[in-house]
């Protein structure tokens, strides 16, 4: 069916192993997809083949080359032992489909972590910062332990503390640290601790959180999706900053203001007179040109602060298709 073809080349990923996991643990996995095309896709209802998983659509719309995705938590509070589960996804424009993913794991009772994610809220850049957390063993095995940490990422880090046994379990410090050079913007790592357990030797450990530019755009990528030659839309842009800035002037390419786009302060009217302020407030306006034929384009705009080191970039994207009149 061609329309069950074309929902295929969607998602990239079809399938994910979430692997060994303790019980309660909290962990996800985002099942990624871009629009590629100049019509609107919208979701419907997601579901479940299984209790073990719950899978949430986390952008119901996508406009032209938007990126969403269908994020997938594992119940790992209420199921244990090996899981398996098909999510179907429904997509009701520009014409109906149902999209499948697999995922699959297993739930260990005797394994704990406290807290269940290391989570790293609203960092600065070029500041580190460190948590800890302990992995609790509930088995009968006297020796187990943690004999070293794998991280895919250089930014994050962990220390093997001290091995307690009390009362029947045995308690692991970790310490997690988070680099001063981890890039800007959200992230969501798995490290995996490599156990004594010949059983289940790999444990992931869920490290989330976000680094924080001094100065930022929000949003910092927006799609006015597909629209007609002539067509006139808006959009209110906040710059913000933890500390009070001024904002020096705005750059783009010719191409910006070819492709109908402008943007203009709305308080204050004009950002380099008065005291710096730590937030200000842009109209975006675009008005789209002429087009012999259906046109894509991707535009930025970079903000020009009187912090040298920071310059906040926004992201347009569109698609202009040609107006047809009436017969």
């Amino acid at each position: 069916m061609p329309a069950q073809e074309w929902v295929r080349q969607l998602f990239p990923i079809k399938e994910y192993d979430f692997e060994t996991v303790p019980r309660g643990a909290k962990t996800h996995y985002r099942f990624e997809i871009t629009n590629p095309f100049e019509e609107e896709i919208h979701f419907g209802e997601v579901t479940s083949s299984c209790g073990c998983v719950s899978p949430i659509i986390e952008t119901p719309v996508l406009k032209s080359y938007e990126t969403g995705a269908v994020l997938v938590r594992f119940n790992t509070e209420k199921e244990k032992g090996n899981q398996k589960a098909t999510i179907s996804v429904v997509i009701e424009k520009p014409f109906p489909a149902i999209a499948t993913l697999q995922v699959r794991g297993h739930i260990r009772e005797d394994v704990t972590f406290e807290p269940s994610i290391v989570l790293f809220s609203s960092v600065p850049v070029g500041e580190g910062r460190e948590k800890t957390v302990k992995i609790v063993y509930h088995g009968t095995n006297s020796f187990w332990g943690v004999r070293r940490v794998e991280s895919a990422n250089p930014n994050i880090s962990i220390e093997v503390g001290k091995t307690s046994l009390r009362r029947g379990r045995t308690e692991v410090e970790l310490t997690v640290k988070l680099g001063k050079n981890t890039p800007v913007g959200r992230f969501s790592e798995k490290v995996f601790l490599m156990t004594s357990d010949n059983a289940a030797e790999r444990i992931p450990l869920q490290v989330e959180g976000e680094v924080l530019a001094p100065i930022r755009v929000r949003p910092d990528q927006f799609s006015f999706g597909t629209v007609y030659e002539g067509d006139s839309l808006a959009r209110l842009i906040v710059l913000t900053g933890d500390k009070p800035f001024l904002v020096k002037k705005l750059t783009a390419s010719e191409s910006t203001l070819e492709n109908g786009i402008s943007i203009t302060p709305q308080e204050p009217r004009n950002p380099l007179e008065g005291e710096p302020r730590p937030m200000y407030t842009f109209r975006l306006d675009f008005t789209a040109p002429k087009a012999a034929e259906i046109k894509s384009f991707r535009e930025k705009i970079v903000f020009i602060t009187d912090n040298p080191d920071v310059s906040p970039t926004l992201t347009i994207l569109a698609v202009v298709k040609p107006k047809i009149d009436d017969e």
